[in-house]
C-alpha cells in the first residue's frame, strides 16, 4: 500500500503572509514541503510497488490533497530530474510533469530547478552530496532534526526555501544562495495557470 508521511515543526521561515512549496518528485518517493508564516511540514509520499499508472495517479491526487489544504500558495519550486540516461525518462520526467499539472491547474508560480543549482543554493556547493544536504539542513532548521533516510523531503525543504528566495531575494543573506535565486528568477521559464478557451 502506498504511504504518506509527514511531521510539522513550527518556524518562521516565511517572510510575509505567504505559503511556500517545494516538490522533489520520484516514482518512488516524492518529497513535498509546505512552509506557512507558522511553521513548515515536510511530507514524502511512499508509491507501492504497482503499475506506474497507479504509481502516477497516487502522486497527483496527493499532491493536489496538499495543495488544496494549503492553498493559496504564492510560489512552489520544483527539483528536475536529471536525465542519465533515456530508460529513466519516463520513470523521471512522469512525477515531474504530474507535479507541474498538479500545480498549473490551480494557478501555483512554478519554476524548475536543477538539483546542481538546488545544491549550490542550500549548501554552498552544486556537488553537495546526502552528508552535506543532512548537514545543511539541521544547520538551517535544527528544530526539524532530518535524518539521513529523508533526503527527499530535504530536497524539498531546500526548494521551498528556494521559492522564498525568489520572491524575496533581498533578504538572503548568503551569497552563493543569491547567486541561484537570481540567475533562476532571470532566467527560468515560470508555469502559470493559462484558462482554457470555452466552446
Amino acid at each position: 500500500m502506498p504511504k504518506i508521511l509527514s511531521r510539522s515543526v513550527p518556524s518562521t521561515f516565511s517572510p510575509d503572509n505567504g505559503t511556500y512549496l517545494g516538490l522533489d518528485t520520484s516514482m518512488t518517493r516524492t518529497g513535498v514541503c509546505v512552509i506557512t508564516p507558522a511553521k513548515t511540514t515536510v511530507y514524502a509520499l511512499e508509491t507501492a510497488p504497482k503499475k506506474e499508472g497507479a504509481r502516477l495517479s497516487f502522486i497527483y491526487d496527493t499532491l493536489m490533497q496538499i495543495i488544496e489544504a494549503h492553498t493559496p500558495i504564492t510560489q512552489a519550486v520544483l527539483e528536475s530530474g536529471s536525465y542519465g540516461g533515456s530508460g529513466r525518462l519516463f520513470q523521471l520526467g512522469g512525477p515531474f510533469a504530474i507535479a507541474q499539472l498538479a500545480c498549473t491547474k490551480v494557478g501555483i508560480p512554478l519554476s524548475s530547478a536543477t538539483p546542481m543549482q538546488i545544491k549550490k543554493f542550500f549548501a554552498a556547493n552544486h556537488k553537495a552530496g546526502k552528508p552535506e544536504m543532512l548537514e545543511a539542513a539541521n544547520a538551517l532548521f535544527p528544530a526539524a532534526k532530518f535524518v539521513a533516510e529523508e533526503e527527499d523531503e530535504i530536497d524539498a525543504f531546500a526548494c521551498a526555501l528556494l521559492a522564498i528566495a525568489l520572491r524575496h531575494p533581498r533578504q538572503v543573506r548568503r551569497r552563493h544562495a543569491l547567486e541561484v535565486a537570481v540567475k533562476l528568477a532571470k532566467h527560468d521559464v515560470t508555469w502559470t495557470h493559462v484558462p482554457l478557451p470555452s466552446h
